[in-house]
């Protein structure tokens, strides 16, 4: 049992920082996964996703186009479930850079996870975070969040979902959780709905998606601060297999916490 998303869209970008001065950016990305259903209930969840965007610099003084977006993760979820609920927990790695610049940043990361299914939908929730492996990017240290939303099936077919994720910047270099600032340096947030058919009777499915971004990062006075907002709106297809979209949510109930705002942390 699993699926295969890719999409293309558009992000509305409105930053105070100079270097994010285009207003439109050109998005693409998808992800995939694929679930190991073992005896008693038991399964394991293997995830892919992918994000990039191109190009968050449009100054036309500067022709190095350095705020370009790569992002990667991927994850497992390892989980129990009943008729009613699912509890578990993922590991994943993540990160990506600014492509003209060859700069990277990556994270270990994951996050305790629980779903419930109801009688027209799941409700599901994650609480977790990540520290930063190496320091050769732009992206933020380490970071903690919280996560939550809900799928409505209109049918076994017809999907709407909402989620919201909110979280905190802190830490002080490689690995630096357990001796950095517990003050947090910034707040990020990311919030989204999506609407999704798959057709009767075939495993293709179209959807279309808003995803929200905020980044906040406080800078070294109180009183100042760096802001960003991203508005993107996703047109993409499915390919699910194991069943109808309803079936297949049940048996993989988890995805892993979009992060890709952290990599332009240090750009703010």
């Amino acid at each position: 049992m699993g699926a295969v998303s890719l999409w293309l869209g558009v992000g509305f970008v409105d930053a105070e920082d100079d270097d994010f001065d285009q207003d439109t950016v050109f998005n693409f990305g998808g992800d995939g996964s694929a679930v190991w259903n073992m005896d008693s209930g038991y399964g394991l969840q293997f995830e892919l996703q992918g994000r990039a965007g191109f190009t968050y610099d449009g100054d036309d003084d500067d022709d190095d186009d350095d705020n370009n977006l790569a992002y990667v993760a991927t994850a497992v979820h390892g989980y129990t479930q009943g008729d009613r609920n699912a509890y578990g927990a993922y590991g994943a790695l993540y990160g990506g850079g600014q492509v003209d610049e060859n700069d990277s940043a990556y994270y270990l990361g994951g996050a305790l996870e629980a779903a419930s299914f109801l009688a027209n939908g799941t409700l599901f929730g994650q609480l977790g975070g990540g520290v930063l492996i190496n320091d050769g990017g732009e992206g933020a240290e380490n970071h903690y969040f919280g996560r939550g939303g809900y799928r409505w099936f209109m049918n076994d077919y017809t999907k709407f979902e909402v989620d919201g994720l909110i979280g905190g910047v802190t830490g002080q270099g490689s690995l630096g959780i357990c001796c950095g600032s517990y003050e947090p340096d910034g707040w990020y947030a990311n919030w989204g709905a999506e609407f999704e058919h798959q057709y009767a009777g075939t495993p293709l499915a179209a959807f279309i998606a808003y995803r929200g971004y905020f980044t906040n990062e406080d800078e070294e006075s109180e009183d100042s601060r760096d802001d960003m907002f991203e508005h993107v709106i996703k047109l993409g297809g499915t390919l699910r297999f194991g069943g109808d979209l309803r079936t297949v949510d049940h048996y993989m109930p988890f995805d892993a916490a979009d992060q890709s705002q952290l990599l332009f942390w240090d750009e703010l």
